[in-house]
């Protein structure tokens, strides 16, 4: 599984990019159009829309065929086109008037969705555009990066990863900290062997990474799940990105493998999710720079701004990772960083930051063993639990009943 991983992640690292979604857009007017110039078996469809007070709607065959020079003589408008030629509409022009084209409800909805959800989308990125080019940036090039994986029973797969992070990174970071939950099989001994350094605690991901955050000495820290591996220069990719100030957290652009082929579906769907939430949910808070990201994205913050919001809420079995991100985005990067915190206007909100061209390549052995289409499910009813105010319990009962490899 790590083969497959680390071949895919090499070769999206340079440059990650989401296959081609076409969504073809069919005119109504073409289709309307095509109906009218059709033989006489269909005319009756050539006069959709074309009903005027109730009057019985006239074929095309009858509209041309109203004598020697007669009009077209709609109905209840024009009176009968006789041999004289005197009829047709009001006007005496003899060419019936057309109607007003209908728009059916689910066309009229999707045309509103995307031109709401593409607005956003415009306003979002020429704001961020403005205020990356205007901001002053911070000297983060030698920034130190603490990597905190949290662990239970990973023995497969955890001293592939943290040989990874140590010897192929390029710049290496500082340290790499397994924070094991009590694992029972060989977790702490394979983490340890590779190079990590080990901090044992509860069982529980928010706890585990609390935990290894308070061991951590880096200026940056960034979580890492055991099953995901990230491209070579993300230490080089997260100093970047914290340059500019109001930058609070940066994940990667997600890439889901099972069986070293990709998933589309489900990576495809990660990725959206990182936007349509905050769109449809709190649009305001979006177009200020929230995005909501999850672990198997590689997350990385301040080690400051980490500790002043609390750290991972550890009483959330779930979600905590979208917790953290609007934790941050609310409260903004610490003073020092080039904004306060006290501060007002749009620049005071944090901006959660996903690079588009580094991808994480995460094991997607969960989802294949759930079915994807039952995965995706599950993962959509645990986010509305969570944007529904779910207390921590509720989440916890989900995550027994659902979850049989808790890690």
């Amino acid at each position: 599984m790590q083969a497959g991983l680390r071949t895919q992640s090499a070769s999206f690292s340079a440059g990650a990019t989401l296959p081609p979604f076409v969504c073809p857009v069919v005119s109504f007017a073409s289709v309307h159009h095509h109906i009218a110039s059709t033989p006489p078996l269909f005319d009756g469809l050539a006069c959709f829309g074309r009903q005027r007070h109730g009057a019985r709607a006239v074929t095309v065959a009858a509209a041309e065929g109203g004598g020697t020079g007669g009009g077209s003589g709609a109905a209840g408008r024009g009176g009968g086109g006789g041999s004289h030629g005197d009829g047709g509409d009001n006007n005496g022009s003899g060419n019936q008037r057309p109607g007003r084209r209908r728009w059916g409800l689910p066309a009229l909805l999707g045309a509103g969705a995307f031109c709401y959800l593409g607005g956003l989308w415009v306003v979002a990125s020429v704001w961020d555009a403005w205020l990356d080019a205007t901001s002053p940036r911070v000297d983060m090039s030698a920034a130190s990066v603490s990597v905190i994986i949290p662990a239970i029973n990973e023995e497969r797969v955890i001293g592939d990863t943290v040989r990874q992070v140590l010897r192929e990174w390029d710049p290496p970071p500082l340290e790499v900290i397994v924070a094991d939950g009590g694992s029972t099989d060989g977790t702490v001994e394979a983490a340890r062997k590779a190079g990590a350094r080990i901090v044992r605690c509860g069982r529980g991901r928010g706890l585990q990474m609390n935990a290894g955050a308070a061991a951590a000495a880096g200026q940056l820290l960034l979580f890492l799940h055991a099953d995901t591996l990230l491209p070579v220069d993300a230490v080089a990719c997260v100093r970047e990105d914290f340059s500019i100030p109001r930058t609070v957290l940066v994940g990667f652009q997600p890439l889901i493998i099972d069986g070293g082929r990709p998933m589309w579906f489900s990576t495809f769907n990660n990725w959206a999710k990182t936007y349509y939430g905050p769109m449809l949910l709190r649009p305001a808070s979006y177009v200020r720079g929230l995005r909501i990201m999850f672990g198997d994205q590689g997350l990385c913050c301040r080690a400051a701004d980490f500790r002043a919001v609390g750290c991972y809420r550890a009483a959330l079995p779930l979600m905590e990772d979208a917790e953290l991100c609007l934790d941050l985005h609310n409260a903004g990067p610490l003073q020092g960083h080039g904004h306060s915190r006290s501060g007002s206007g749009c620049g005071a909100r944090g901006r959660v930051r996903m690079r588009q061209d580094r991808a994480a390549a995460t094991s997607g052995r969960r989802i294949a063993a759930w079915g994807e289409l039952r995965a995706n499910c599950i993962f959509a009813y645990i986010a509305l639990l969570w944007l529904g105010g779910a207390a921590p319990e509720e989440l916890r009962a989900v995550q027994r009943r659902l979850y049989h490899d808790i890690r």
